[in-house]
């Protein structure tokens, strides 16, 4: 393996993971890893200016301009390629990669999530489940089932399927401070319940967020050493009686967003 390995860092959003990993490549606690370039997926994505203030490259490359996902790949592969990148990180990435892309860089393609994953089966993934909704449909699972589940900031390597490839690291964080009890009618029908949720969802993100960022940069970590490992969990994360709870928490998730 090459001393160094030339990482893409692909966002769209605020870029903080990308900006704490940059930043941790320049202080030493990341050692064998050149941010080369940072790609956005949209031109307001607030992660822009972060790597211009810390003199990383910064490319734009938006879904919508291409006529089609392969040709969208193309012209990430084509940058990838110019750069020599060997790893690359999806770190808030919302646009959908491009099968050519997630097959000439297999194994050297992850993926960060603000929750817990199960591969193949039922977690707080898939399409639809990103940012705030996350921590909005684990809560809300938890609520309604009074499953003290604990959230888990995780990295995954990318695959065509959303959020389920093998799980690559996990830090967890224990939700007790964010519980309380409510039916699902409640969160449906009831503003003081609904707000209640949202503002701990919002806690929740907040004091995840710094873990997910440590999570990276030891992901980072093991591509440079080489050690890339897979958590596989014993036993379901969510057992079959209570799918209908978890499905029902991430439809509340994904309507209660829309009006944030």
């Amino acid at each position: 393996m090459a001393e160094s390995l030339r990482a893409a860092l692909l966002i769209s959003g605020g870029g903080t993971t990308a900006q704490e990993v940059i930043k941790a490549t320049r202080d030493g606690r990341l050692n064998g890893i050149v941010p080369t370039v940072v790609i956005a997926s949209n031109t307001k994505a607030g992660g822009i200016e972060r790597a211009k203030r810390l003199n990383v490259k910064i490319e734009i490359r938006r879904p919508r301009d291409f006529k089609s996902s392969e040709a969208f790949g193309e012209s990430l592969l084509e940058m990838f390629i110019a750069e020599n990148i060997d790893v690359i990180g999806q770190l808030g990435w919302l646009a959908w990669t491009p099968n050519n892309v997630l097959d000439k860089y297999k194994g050297r393609i992850f993926n960060q999530h603000p929750g817990p994953l199960d591969g193949k089966r039922p977690g707080f993934g898939g399409e639809g489940m990103y940012g705030l909704r996350v921590h909005l449909a684990l809560l809300a699972f938890a609520w309604i089932s009074g499953i003290p589940i604990q959230t888990e900031a995780t990295t995954h390597h990318a695959i065509k399927e959303v959020d389920e490839g093998e799980i690559i690291r996990r830090l967890p964080l224990d939700i007790s401070g964010f519980m309380d009890r409510a039916t699902e009618e409640e969160l449906k029908s009831d503003p003081i319940k609904q707000q209640q949720l949202v503002d701990a969802a919002k806690n929740l993100q907040a004091t995840l967020l710094p873990i997910e960022h440590r999570n990276v940069i030891n992901t980072f970590r093991d591509f440079v050493s080489g050690s890339i490992s897979v958590f596989k969990r014993t036993t379901p994360l969510i057992a079959v009686r209570d799918l209908p709870t978890l499905a029902a928490a991430k439809q509340l998730a994904v309507q209660m967003s829309k009006n944030l």
